[in-house]
């Protein structure tokens, strides 16, 4: 089936957009039972009922359409975790919450996740979570854990606390990563883990505040410095 005349006029109208996420969400669903990599854009179109030059016109790749899930996800993730800022100011539930709705939400694309990160693995990847392409949406994500921080009771002051949104975004990363090849039930070890060196992380921002560690607070400011994700 081919787009009409209106869709290719104004791609905005609301069939434009329908057919767009009708490509979206099967290519979602393709992608977790197939694994992104055996999955060919012909085969969402085939899936779709609709020209292979059709699919290109709303998604010129695959990996367009997973930034398409990179943004929508991110949105939805900003969208519930302001809920949750507003009911708490405890800094580390705050940053407990926001990585476990992350996870939550992630969840029904957690083999479809496996197979990316291994591409995602490479910096130099256009899908890699540290590449140019996706700053857009790494500053985004980065952003929530800098609200999660605003208005909170963390009692730190300094250079430190400036960069702790950039450091919880990474130790998010990590975090996802033991998630994707955890098999346990239910992925409870990563849960575990994410309660207990939250902990410790806490225990640790504390201690910083000790005036006896002003060599070593500068020390690890410099290591940040030159050490810094553009």
């Amino acid at each position: 089936m081919n787009k009409t005349i209106e869709e290719m006029k104004n791609p905005k109208t609301p069939k434009a957009q329908e057919t767009r996420e009708k490509i979206f969400r099967t290519a979602l669903e393709m992608f977790k039972e197939k694994g992104f990599e055996k999955v060919t854009m012909r085969e969402i179109a085939k899936a779709c009922n609709m020209a292979v030059g059709a699919a290109y016109y709303y998604f010129k790749t695959k990996e367009d359409i997973v930034f398409e899930f990179y943004l929508h996800t991110q949105q939805e993730h900003e969208e519930e975790t302001q809920k949750i800022f507003k009911e708490s100011k405890d800094v580390q539930e705050r940053i407990s919450k926001t990585i476990t709705i992350k996870l939550e939400q992630f969840a029904p694309y957690r083999s479809m996740l496996s197979a990316l990160f291994k591409i995602a693995g490479d910096p130099g990847h256009r899908l890699s979570p540290f590449s140019n392409e996706s700053k857009k949406v790494r500053e985004e994500a980065i952003d929530i854990f800098r609200h999660a921080i605003e208005g909170s009771n963390l009692k730190m002051r300094g250079e430190i606390r400036n960069y702790l949104p950039h450091l919880f975004w990474l130790y998010q990363m990590g975090i996802i990563l033991f998630w994707i090849h955890d098999r346990s039930e239910n992925q409870k070890q990563s849960l575990l883990l994410l309660k207990n060196s939250l902990k410790i992380i806490f225990q640790l921002i504390r201690l910083s505040r000790i005036p006896g560690l002003k060599k070593i607070k500068q020390s690890a400011i410099e290591l940040l410095n030159q050490t810094k994700l553009n």
